[in-house]
């Protein structure tokens, strides 16, 4: 499966709105607090997986919120 965008609201202290992704190579860099292990977490829960993180998945909401909101636009990959 190739991602080729992901939308983010009210999770954990991502901002809200959307990445496109690059098909061949994404780099993830930033300061450490800045979100770079949660977005690698949000491709893991549209990918269909658990959070590595926790099995509580009320820890994923961002400060004050009371929904979060995870969509991703995908492609099927060649087998």
């Amino acid at each position: 499966m190739e991602i080729k965008a992901l939308t983010t609201d009210g999770f954990r202290n991502l901002a809200g709105g959307r990445i496109e992704f690059h098909p061949r190579l994404n780099p993830i860099v930033g300061d450490n607090g800045q979100g770079k292990t949660n977005l690698i977490e949000t491709l893991a829960l549209v990918t269909g997986r658990s959070s590595f993180r926790t099995a509580d998945t009320t820890g994923i909401l961002r400060a004050g919120e009371v929904r979060s909101v995870l969509t991703a636009r995908a492609r099927a990959g060649e087998r």
